[in-house]
């Protein structure tokens, strides 16, 4: 909770810490999709009343005063390997930082720890890997599975391997 870092956050993040301290909101799901609590009414509604700061969308929404259209063109042309490749809001977020050039990104709250995030790790590691690549800081917590390993590949044995158990017989 530094003050001095911009804050990105998503969905209804809302509920869990006070939302003044956030700089830009993410709501990056379609009405009608189920997904990200777009439709749920309270968090609809919240929407519709927050103006503490911008909320990029998938468009421009009139009913919600402070959305703002995610610059997709824009932000692909900057940073990514084509149109296809946003497995998540995190992506988004990432992609956007990047596009912004932000000299340092950190991750909480971001574990992408169960199967549902298979698909969303190959695409947030691209993106972590192009702000490294282009020398932004990387920052995460170690509940965060994302740029780091179990083991280090042929140095180390990896845990719970069936092969090493198989071969210590």
């Amino acid at each position: 909770d530094d003050e001095g870092f911009d804050l990105f956050t998503l969905n209804a993040a809302h509920r869990l810490f006070d939302p003044r301290r956030a700089s830009l909101w993410f709501q990056m799901h379609r009405p009608g999709s189920g997904e990200g609590h777009i439709d749920d009414p309270d968090h609809v509604a919240w929407l519709k009343e927050w103006a503490g700061c911008p909320v990029l969308m998938l468009e421009k929404y009139g009913s919600v005063p402070s959305s703002v259209a995610f610059p997709l063109d824009n932000v692909t042309a900057d940073c990514g390997p084509g149109r296809h490749f946003y497995a998540s809001s995190i992506d988004f977020m990432v992609a956007y930082a990047l596009y912004q050039r932000y000299s340092e990104i950190h991750l909480y709250g971001v574990d992408m720890l169960g199967p549902q995030y298979q698909a969303a790790k190959h695409s947030l590691g691209y993106y972590l890997g192009v702000a490294r690549g282009r020398g932004v800081a990387v920052a995460t917590t170690e509940e965060c599975s994302m740029l780091r390993h179990t083991h280090i590949y042929g140095y180390e044995r990896a845990p719970d391997s069936k092969l090493v158990k198989h071969l210590e017989g």
